[in-house]
């Protein structure tokens, strides 16, 4: 009987799910999005990039309260089936803004020194993780519909599918 009832309030467990915090805006217009796959951008207001190692050399990060900065996350996705765990393909870029003054423009080493991380994350075995962009240029400008991202960068570390964005955020 226990059994019974223990199988029950596992399956309500991982059926359950939280909204993520902060506020989200948009892609008003994507380009340069293959044709086999989704991209979408939003910004993460009022968000900081926590940049960590683990103790194998990986990179990951957390998104932490911090009302000075924005992170700008820009997603390409295909080939998902909600059937299977590890099925997919997922590419992240993440960019991290000064709140006051969110435009920049980056290339090469200045890239280096900023917040900004590749992710590639499917079952591709030994090639996924997250990345610090070192080679590339960015370029965050404010107009009157939003944040214009444009940026072309290469991995070195695994393979990529995006290398060039252009994208206006509400």
């Amino acid at each position: 009987m226990k059994k019974l009832l223990l199988i029950p309030s596992i399956l309500v467990l991982f059926s359950c799910s939280s909204q993520k915090g902060g506020e989200l805006s948009k892609a008003t217009s994507t380009l340069d999005c293959p044709d086999e796959g989704t991209c979408t951008a939003r910004i993460e207001k009022n968000k900081s990039l926590d940049i960590k190692t683990d103790e194998f050399g990986s990179i990951y990060y957390n998104l932490i309260d911090d009302p000075t900065k924005h992170v700008i996350v820009y997603d390409f996705s295909k080939g998902f089936d909600e059937q299977l765990q590890d099925s997919g393909y997922r590419e992240e870029i993440l960019v991290e803004i000064d709140a006051a003054n969110p435009e920049m423009e980056l290339s090469n080493f200045t890239l280096e020194h900023g917040k900004v991380l590749f992710g590639r994350l499917c079952f591709c075995r030994g090639a996924t993780g997250y990345f610090k962009i070192r080679e590339g240029n960015l370029s965050v400008k404010k107009e009157s519909d939003g944040l214009k991202l444009t940026m072309d960068f290469k991995i070195t570390e695994v393979p990529q599918i995006i290398n060039k964005i252009d994208v206006t955020i509400k």
